[in-house]
């Protein structure tokens, strides 16, 4: 598991760092105040790439690549990905729609919706606000290609990636700062679990073997 961990530090180094500065501006600001101060920083160009880049944060774009991948990586490899991508899509649900199905998103947080930029075309909705599922499907896809491709200049790329998405959900308006952080951080976490129980039942062939 630890060689594992360690073939993906510029993964996790950098996003430890990223989410420690997160937690941080959590901690002094508002929730309306780093929403506004990012959401209200727009133009059109960063309309168009926000509105476009948001759809990797989606289950389908995560399908996609495990349909492609089926053809050059090994079957176990394979495997790893459907456990991350159902078991954060599974964690995603869990928080949405059991613990924190009453959080509602900007468009309905804010009284006066016209201090909020919304791009034109981009459905918006009221409530499920927390955690930002597009964010956990990013981060999980990042986490996973990382894992394949085991590139360390690669490695950087998917997370910035990944943070791009979790960046666009609060400028289309669609989540708050703090979905988006501890939407990555359940994503990471959730990986990484998946990570020890295949390394400990599936890749060294103890138990299951595929």
């Amino acid at each position: 598991m630890l060689d594992q961990v360690k073939k993906l530090k510029y993964f996790l180094l950098p996003y430890s760092v990223l989410l420690f500065f997160c937690l941080l501006v959590l901690l002094f600001y508002s929730k309306s105040g780093i929403f506004l101060h990012i959401n209200n920083k727009h133009s059109n160009f960063f309309d168009l790439l926000c509105s476009k880049v948001t759809y990797i944060g989606d289950g389908f774009s995560f399908a996609i690549f495990l349909i492609v991948a089926f053809f050059y990586i090994k079957r176990k490899d394979f495997y790893f990905g459907i456990a991350i991508f159902a078991s954060t899509s599974l964690v995603s649900t869990v928080f949405k729609r059991v613990f924190f199905s009453n959080e509602l998103r900007p468009f309905a947080w804010f009284a006066n919706n016209k201090v909020v930029h919304f791009v034109e075309g981009v459905t918006v909705y009221t409530n499920n606000s927390f955690p930002s599922g597009h964010t956990i499907t990013a981060f999980s896809l990042a986490f996973y290609a990382a894992y394949l491709f085991k590139n360390n200049k690669l490695d950087l790329f998917f997370l910035f990636v990944a943070f791009l998405v979790g960046y666009s959900r609060i400028y289309l308006g669609q989540h708050f700062f703090g979905d988006v952080v501890f939407g990555s951080l359940l994503s990471v976490s959730t990986s990484l679990l998946c990570l020890y129980v295949f390394n400990k039942f599936v890749f060294n062939n103890k138990i299951i073997r595929l």
